[in-house]
């Protein structure tokens, strides 16, 4: 992962791979290392630098992220950054809390 001057990261081809496939089945590591071809120790490294590079604790962290910068998986410049609860992008994750149902009193 390349970070840039303003902050922003850009996923390394293979990185985009490994978030393609977490976002779209969210398999386990052993079934993206077996798609891929690579070890699974092979793709921890690649996870924990990305975890690393995002400031991230766990795999859900980057599967979030991911579904809230899609840009990332074709390769282009993003935020590191998870969205704030009251953002206003109109992504999937982003509007999700404002389509929930009201609280039963």
């Amino acid at each position: 992962m390349q970070t840039n001057q303003n902050g922003y990261v850009k996923l390394a081809p293979r990185e985009a791979q490994i978030l393609r496939l977490l976002c779209s089945e969210a398999p386990s590591n052993k079934e993206i290392a077996a798609r891929l071809g690579i070890a699974t120790g092979t793709l921890r490294k690649y996870l924990d630098g990305m975890l690393d590079s995002l400031q991230a604790y766990t795999r859900g962290a980057i599967l979030i992220w991911g579904l809230q910068h899609p840009e990332a998986m074709s390769g282009e410049w993003c935020e590191p950054t998870l969205h704030k609860p009251d953002c206003q992008c109109g992504g999937l994750l982003c509007t999700l809390p404002a389509l929930a149902l009201p609280k039963a009193a």
